[in-house]
């Protein structure tokens, strides 16, 4: 029998130490990749709330240019086409709210959220009003409180979501 070698103990070392860098380096993959997952979640989640603020301020924007519309049109019937496109929008805009109140919100967005909410609350108040103006064929004062009234509340609504497509 031959006895042991010196090296040995050296390539045995050499191993465990081999062994634990690749065991590292398994775990610091796992740990990067997990990382990068939760990242591009992150990132996903920011794009779908830019992307639904987008839609509703796009969405109230042109409820409020189909109102002037409406208001500005003699013709009865296209003046009614108008308003039901105005109504349809209402719904439209339900929809992508749903969407992006299902994301969750920390608590800026949350209160950006609600100051905008409030500002929504009005300009919708006075924008049924101003359709039940219209409806009534009493376009003068129509164009009147679009004027007086909608557009201070529009343009206030308009930097509220300007906000909060900034956060």
């Amino acid at each position: 029998m031959r006895a042991p070698s010196a090296l040995v103990p050296v390539v045995a070392g050499f191993s465990v130490i081999l062994l634990l860098l690749l065991a590292v380096t398994a775990i610091g993959v796992t740990h990067i990749r997990h990382l990068s997952n939760q990242l591009a979640a992150i990132v996903s989640e920011r794009n779908q709330k830019a992307e639904f603020a987008v839609a509703m301020h796009g969405l109230h924007e042109a409820r409020y240019q189909s109102l002037m519309l409406a208001s500005s049109l003699d013709d009865p019937f296209l003046r009614d086409e108008e308003m039901m496109r105005f109504s349809r929008m209402a719904g439209d805009f339900i929809q992508v709210r749903d969407r992006f109140l299902a994301l969750p919100l920390d608590a800026d967005e949350l209160g950006l959220w609600n100051e905008t909410r409030g500002e929504v609350r009005l300009v919708e108040k006075h924008a049924g009003q101003i359709f039940d103006l219209l409806r009534r064929d009493a376009l003068e004062a129509a164009r009147g409180k679009i004027r007086q009234e909608l557009r201070p509340l529009q343009q206030r609504m308009m930097q509220g979501w300007a906000r909060l497509l900034d956060m």
